[in-house]
């Protein structure tokens, strides 16, 4: 059984970190995404589902929120995920 494999990238503004975990037992790489809930407080819900809601009625896309990560990050993760990813 091999070690399940992180790799963690915090947004420039630090309310979302996103985790690339590395099952290689199981063929697949998973992306999970925080946001703290210090920051998913400052919008009203009610606000965000209705926009939501009306995005999916008329048929548009809607972005639930950006992730901004720095150049070395982006960089980071490639590498990482092309050491994930190579044929063994």
């Amino acid at each position: 059984m091999k070690a399940i494999e992180r790799k963690v990238v915090r947004c420039v503004c630090g309310c979302t970190v996103v985790e690339f975990v590395n099952f290689p037992d199981d063929d697949y790489i998973c992306l999970e995404v925080y946001e703290n809930a210090f920051y998913s407080k400052h919008e009203s819900m009610l606000k965000n589902y209705l926009k939501r809601l009306w995005k999916a009625i008329c048929g548009k896309e809607y972005s639930l929120f950006d992730i901004v990560i720095l150049p070395e990050n982006a960089k980071e993760i490639s590498q990482v995920l092309a050491e994930w990813t190579e044929a063994e």
